[in-house]
């Protein structure tokens, strides 16, 4: 049975059990040096809390007042009281030991007119008035534990409330502890009548003038009515209107353009729902904001689902545009990639807890940036710049088109029109339904010509319209040479984009399929109908169509590795061994670099540091730690072997964008990063006084340290300090080499 500290490293005990000038202090009081407000509170044991809210002597209204926890046996036993708090837990709920279940009041009316601290008491058996069946605190904590790693050395977390009913006070959402608003930027659905969707720019600047953060939702519909059901079920073409709309009133409020917006999925939906709707829906959300300020609200699966589709933007710490909620995820945190987490959730049977009037959601903020609008942000870490081509886009739709009768759309082909027309009198021959002829788009001298809604089948390649998107070159022959083709490069940079943009938008592979062709998913041309398919004699876009310059092209809009790149670092690496499994690239979780393996190793490609392969001595370090999706983020360099100073292999070191990993021969592998690399680096590397790592940086008190082989460096955010161990004591090291 382990047992927790009630607040973090670094607590400070202000008053103990026993007697004292003004009586007898039935328990034991903690805070912080220079202040407690605000401070996160946790569970010393598991247990189901009995009681919650206002008490005597430690105040009220509701919030504000104590918590207090019964404990099984099994869990130890006993009742503890945790007193001048503000709840973050309602009676009859379970927590579990370490669990944070309050955070110190910072307001003394509130508090039974004391300044903010934690009284903690500890019952013998079931609370009791004062007498011998109340226990001195401190000897049951004697062997505690602190509370979870990610907490030590921080004297607050902060926390984010959300509410819809109407604005509430941000004067009083302060004074409750609270550092951050979640504001709609969504109107209120039909039947409902929200008084705070959506927000307004008065409100927004009342909130931040109050000395409080702004962070941007979307939710309009809900689940079950008929006017407006969830948002997620509208597929691409929702997601697309209501990223557009939402960034519009986001932008009224006063909120930058490069801020996330979180869209919600209120509601426990299965992988086939998201699969067939959700992820659609958050592909036309990208195409209408960008995927960089992309955010989901969800279940911790939904969270890892989006992540792993690569539908949400990253921040520069290297976490996604996460909120979970604790709501169908087994009341617990469990997406470490999340920037929010909504532990309190406000319901008519379980309200949150009250402010101005009005009962709240809150939300524990878990990254330095989650989503504010007071950051000024540059581009978000793992995406990458893409300049889309201009061009004039003609509404010309017709009716030659036929239903998809529920095909999964699989591919986008080219075609050539074999006659001398322009986008638009070709589009104008298409719309005569007589003809027997469509396509979804015409193109030429950048004018596209919108001809076929791509949500139904053109009429363009006989029994695949189904399952196919068509585009057709107007003016185009398949006897043109190379250079004719090139000629017209701008329509083929506008082909591609078109193609990725719907590949994105129905799920299909943005691998291009050219000669010799094989059956799959992806981009190619009307010759692949009928030699993959067995469909018709066309034979167009022809010989000479220049698929390698194509292909860059869509490779430059989907993030794509550019040809060969992963191929090419492997050649060059031939102690990496053969590939294994797929001969093409895999994506990684942001949607953005790629990857392969091989027999020894990993190549990964990002546009920002291109490829690099990682050897399987490292590999596992990096999988520890999140692969790229973690704090070290994608390699930067090679692999390098070290060696001694008589020349002998020592181990390899490799960078990456956040940090470096040392392997020594024989250890394991560490990694090294910030400033305590920054000073380990001043003093020599491996060659220096300290030696080799052998540890990851441990945290301490308000900051942390790593285990050298000749001493060990601490890191505090005043100074960073080298110690070598000589004859047994520790020496400050000078800094340099």
């Amino acid at each position: 049975m382990t047992r927790y500290w009630p607040l973090a490293r670094g607590r400070i005990v202000t008053s103990r059990f026993g007697p004292r000038d003004d009586g007898f202090h039935w328990g034991v009081d903690l805070g912080w040096p220079g202040g407690s407000g605000g401070l996160p509170v946790y569970a010393v044991q598991a247990g189901t809390v009995v009681f919650a809210g206002p008490a005597s002597g430690f105040g009220g209204p509701d919030p504000a007042g104590w918590v207090v926890l019964d404990h099984p046996a099994e869990d130890g036993g006993g009742t503890t009281v945790y007193g001048h708090v503000i709840r973050e837990v309602a009676v009859g709920d379970r927590v579990e030991a370490g669990q944070r279940i309050a955070r110190i009041n910072p307001d003394s009316a509130s508090n039974g007119g004391v300044a903010p601290h934690l009284h903690l008491e500890w019952h013998r058996h079931v609370w009791v008035p004062p007498g011998s069946d109340r226990l001195d605190p401190l000897p049951l904590l004697a062997e505690a534990a602190d509370p979870p790693p990610s907490t030590n050395g921080v004297s607050r977390m902060s926390t984010a409330v959300d509410f819809a009913a109407r604005f509430i006070d941000p004067d009083a959402i302060k004074a409750a502890g609270h550092s951050a608003v979640m504001v709609y930027v969504s109107p209120s659905r039909p039947g409902s009548s929200f008084g705070a969707k959506p927000v307004t720019r008065e409100y927004a600047d009342s909130v931040q003038a109050a000395g409080l953060d702004v962070v941007s939702i979307w939710q309009y519909g809900k689940p079950g009515n008929p006017q407006a059901p969830s948002d997620w079920t509208t597929g691409y073409d929702g997601g697309h209107r209501m990223g557009l709309q939402a960034r519009e009133i986001h932008t009224a409020a006063g909120g930058h353009d490069r801020c996330p917006i979180f869209f919600a999925v209120d509601e426990d939906i299965s992988l086939d729902q998201w699969n067939d709707a959700a992820v659609n829906f958050f592909r036309g959300v990208n195409d209408a904001i960008g995927r960089e300020w992309t955010g989901v609200y969800g279940s911790s699966k939904v969270c890892a689902w989006a992540i792993q589709d690569g539908v949400l933007g990253r921040t520069s710490e290297g976490r996604f545009w996460a909120w979970q909620t604790r709501a169908w995820s087994g009341n617990r945190l469990d997406t470490p990639e999340a920037v929010l987490y909504q532990r309190v959730i406000d319901t008519a049977s379980n309200p949150g807890p009250v402010i101005d009037g009005s009962s709240v959601d809150v939300n524990d903020i878990l990254a330095t940036d989650f989503g504010q609008w007071s950051i000024q942000r540059t581009q978000a870490q793992g995406e990458h710049a893409v300049n889309a081509p201009v061009f004039t886009e003609l509404d010309r739709m017709g009716n030659s088109r036929s239903e998809r009768w529920g095909a999964r759309i699989t591919n986008f082909l080219l075609h050539t029109q074999e006659g001398d027309g322009t986008a638009e009198s070709l589009a104008a021959y298409l719309n005569n339904a007589a003809n027997g002829a469509s396509y979804h788009y015409t193109l030429r001298n950048g004018i596209v010509c919108d001809v076929v809604d791509t949500n139904y089948a053109s009429w363009s390649v006989l029994d695949a319209n189904a399952q196919t998107i068509n585009l057709c070159f107007a003016g185009s022959r398949a006897a043109w040479s190379r250079d004719e083709w090139i000629a017209i490069d701008e329509d083929l940079r506008i082909a591609a984009w078109l193609a990725v943009q719907d590949a994105k938008k129905y799920g299909f592979a943005t691998d291009v399929i050219a000669p010799p062709y094989t059956r799959r998913d992806g981009i190619s041309d009307h010759k692949y109908v009928t030699e993959c398919l067995g469909i018709g004699t066309h034979t167009d876009v022809g010989p000479n169509f220049p698929w390698d310059v194509f292909e860059g092209h869509v490779r430059e809009f989907s993030g794509a590795a550019p040809a060969g790149e992963i191929d090419a670092k492997a050649a060059a690496s031939p102690w990496l061994g053969p590939r294994l499994g797929t001969n093409g690239e895999m994506k990684t979780a942001d949607g953005v670099g790629r990857f392969a393996q091989f027999k020894n190793g990993y190549v990964y490609w990002h546009p920002s540091t291109g490829a690099h392969p990682i050897p399987s001595s490292l590999f596992d370090k990096f999988a520890e730690t999140g692969w790229e999706a973690g704090p070290l983020g994608y390699p930067i360099t090679d692999n390098a072997v070290l060696r001694d100073p008589k020349d002998v292999e020592w181990g390899e070191v490799e960078g990456f964008q956040n940090g470096a990993l040392y392997h020594r021969n024989g250890r394991p592998v560490y990694w090294v990063h910030g400033e305590i690399r920054d000073r380990w680096n001043r003093s020599g590397f491996e060659n220096g006084p300290l030696g080799w790592p052998t540890s990851d940086e441990i945290p301490f008190d308000t900051g942390s340290y790593q285990e050298f082989e000749n001493g060990r460096i601490y890191w505090t955010p005043k100074q960073t300090l080298a110690l070598r161990s000589v004859n047994g004591n520790e020496e400050p090291l000078p800094d340099g080499p």
